[in-house]
């Protein structure tokens, strides 16, 4: 039942205590106001009262771009929400999947308020699973970081909250130790509304140490200079602070209160008690009626402390029904039915104990099942997200692998049409250049036949002279050559000719080189070119090796390359240009 009690006690005060210590603002209001409510403080304000509307206010934040005019909200900013509205929605387990999966990212070591305030309530949440361990080392992380941003109001908090786990734990001494050295701390802080709030914490922690270590005169003197000292409390002392409304300090005077019934009861002391619990009662006629565990907490512990068995039994009730409101599946209704078996051990009913004992075990069972099924909705869920992500990261891979080919094809058709429009570009060129030496070799043509016909004309003007040997061995010559096509030839030689005319060879070049300053080898090309040039003016269908081999050529390689230095062309652009352009007869 204590470790109960502390489990709730510490719930209720550390969840709003957490965020308010590490700088979060959670405004006061039941209910923002409607330009308001759909922003990270709209869901803050709304947690533990309608966590469903703060889980689709954060849904729309998180679903919101800034391309479309939003404001960026960082996303473990959204992550820090969903767990503050899941923690006060009694889902711990479901708290810690949100803040495990934000901690110690790159983005939190930046924002040291949002760091502290994960780490309080990281934690709040394990020390509502009991979970001491991990709870102490979370304690023992947020001083770190405290110290570690040089934050001092944090890092009293931080001590606050070890010195209250440490009394909590049976270290009374070290305990104390850790609150006072907070308190100290604290008084050092000036010009921060809160540091009031923290003081006044600090000595009402202090005073449960004391009750926990059986130092109920402590507790007493402790609790009493605690409701001093929220009497003395002035209006501009209160701005800013938990207590700023009559009201909220009226309740906070009658919980000082019944804490004190119970600790004067514990100590003997029962008038005292008696006038205290009855303060107590006349304070909460001038407040709100609302659910407090934690009061109704102290006030059973006193009743039964001081034997008022059946006024605890309706109490218990009352604070059964309360609990009941809403939701009945929770750590309230859980609590005050234990606190009914109690009771009702202790009045000897034990038919309706081991009821309510039953009952809290069944309630027990459902909440750890809900929390359960709670949790694989949300590894559910976090899966499918994750697998949506994965699908979508997959689509955008594939979209811009598609964008990648599609780009690649452009170029290359792109570059196609470049390379075929300079292929008709060179052709066209080239084309327009064959055309040109075509015609100077038809120009060249016509000149060698003028030279010709007036060579002969000549000839004919200067009969009596006669020719002397050389002229008439060239002579000679050409008919042989001109008149029999001996050049047609392949394998003809310059001996072989020389005895056709009845000559040596040497007077045979002699008078070819005086006559046309060629070699008997490079006459005898010039001829077959000459036959070889007229075959493919009039022949545009007989292959070029057989021309060449017609012609007296026994290499189309030699043919090729006397062709191509005679003409500036090669025989097949020569053939192609002339039958385009045919200026020959054939």
């Amino acid at each position: 039942m204590f470790r109960l009690y502390s489990a709730l006690l510490f719930r209720i005060f550390a969840v709003a205590f957490s965020a308010v210590a590490a700088g979060v603002c959670i405004p006061a209001a039941a209910q923002p106001a409607a330009d308001t409510l759909y922003t990270l403080d709209g869901a803050y304000a709304l947690a533990g009262k309608n966590g469903a509307l703060a889980r689709q206010i954060l849904d729309s934040l998180e679903r919101q771009h800034p391309s479309k005019g939003h404001s960026a909200i960082p996303r473990y900013k959204i992550v820090a929400a969903r767990a503050f509205v899941a923690s006060r929605d009694l889902n711990p387990r479901r708290a810690l999947l949100y803040l495990h999966s934000i901690a110690d990212t790159d983005e939190l070591r930046n924002d040291p308020e949002t760091d502290l305030f994960i780490t309080a309530l990281m934690c709040n949440e394990y020390q509502v699973l009991n979970r001491h361990d991990e709870m102490l080392r979370s304690m023992l992380l947020y001083l770190d970081k405290a110290r570690k941003y040089k934050n001092r109001l944090r890092e009293a908090v931080a001590l606050l909250y070890l010195g209250d786990t440490y009394s909590r734990d049976g270290a009374h001494e070290k305990g104390l130790q850790h609150l006072r050295a907070a308190q100290e701390i604290l008084r050092t802080q000036t010009g921060n509304k809160k540091v009031t709030d923290y003081l006044l914490w600090s000595r009402e922690l202090e005073a449960e140490a004391c009750f926990r270590a059986g130092d109920y005169s402590g507790a007493i003197r402790i609790t009493r200079d605690l409701i001093a000292w929220y009497g003395r409390l002035t209006r501009q002392q209160r701005a800013g602070t938990e207590v700023e409304e009559d009201r909220n300090l009226n309740f906070r005077q009658a919980q000082n209160h019944i804490s004190l019934a119970r600790l004067y009861a514990l100590n003997g002391e029962t008038a005292q008690a008696a006038g205290a619990y009855a303060e107590a009662q006349r304070l909460l006629a001038n407040t709100d009626k609302v659910l407090s565990p934690q009061m109704h907490e102290l006030a059973l512990d006193y009743l039964k402390a001081a034997g008022r068995y059946p006024e605890a039994l309706r109490r218990a009730w009352q604070y059964l029904d309360e609990a009941r409101v809403g939701d009945t599946v929770n750590l309230f209704n859980l609590a005050a039915k234990r606190q009914l078996s109690d009771i009702y051990r202790h009045l000897g009913d034990y038919p309706h104990a081991w009821n309510m004992e039953h009952q809290a075990a069944v309630l027990a069972d459902s909440l750890y099942a809900r929390a359960n099924y709670e949790t694989a909705l949300e590894l559910r869920t976090v899966y499918e997200t994750t697998e949506q992500q994965a699908q979508i990261l997959r689509q955008q891979v594939t979209i811009s692998r598609i964008r990648t080919v599609a780009g690649i094809l452009l170029i290359g058709i792109v570059a196609l049409g470049i390379i075929l429009w300079l292929l008709w570009w060179n052709g066209r060129r080239v084309k327009r250049k064959n055309r040109q030496l075509f015609e100077q070799v038809a120009q060249l043509g016509e000149v060698r036949k003028e030279l010709h016909r007036i060579r002969r004309a000549l000839q004919e003007q200067e009969p009596h002279r006669p020719e002397d040997g050389d002229n008439q061995l060239y002579a000679a010559l050409d008919r042989l050559m001109r008149e029999q096509e001996r050049f047609r030839d392949p394998n003809l030689t310059r001996e072989q000719v020389a005895a056709e005319l009845g000559t040596n060879k040497l007077y045979l070049s002699r008078a070819i080189s005086e006559h046309c300053s060629m070699t008997f080898l490079e006459y005898t090309n010039h001829l077959r070119l000459e036959c070889a040039k007229a075959m493919l003016l009039c022949d545009h269908t007989t292959k070029i090796e057989a021309i060449a081999a017609c012609s007296g050529f026994n290499s189309v390689r030699t043919f090729y390359r006397l062709f191509q230095k005679y003409y500036r062309l090669t025989p097949s652009e020569f053939r192609r240009v002339a039958s385009s352009y045919k200026t020959h007869p054939c």
